[in-house]
């Protein structure tokens, strides 16, 4: 291993460390805020199959039309595999997306350099 990629696994750690630090409250608690999008996204969850048609949603608008639906199908995967509640769910979901944003950042940006 080079100098260079031995620097940068330092960083990735270092980086990941300091977001995880940061975000350690999203992983525990559950939060609730209504004055987001979290609670249709929590209902997504809860609710929603695997399906791209979401019945509940604007008299059966098509899912694809209407919002992402990766969030909440990965929020219902983290419910089904740790078996917290759908809160926490999505929660943790939000804190690895906010913890491995700027470490896919520095990933690229050093690997374009």
């Amino acid at each position: 291993m080079s100098r260079e990629s031995r620097l940068a696994a330092a960083a990735i750690v270092a980086l990941v460390w300091l977001n995880v630090y940061l975000c350690r409250e999203l992983f525990f608690a559950e939060a609730w805020h209504f004055n987001s999008m979290q609670g249709s996204w929590i209902a997504l969850a809860r609710l929603g199959g695997g399906g791209s048609w979401w019945p509940y949603w604007d008299t059966g608008m098509p899912m694809a039309h209407t919002y992402a639906p990766l969030v909440p199908w990965v929020a219902r995967a983290v419910h089904r595999v740790t078996g917290s509640g759908h809160h926490l769910a999505l929660q943790q979901v939000i804190g690895a997306v906010y913890c491995l944003g700027p470490v896919t950042l520095f990933v690229l940006a050093w690997a374009l350099v």
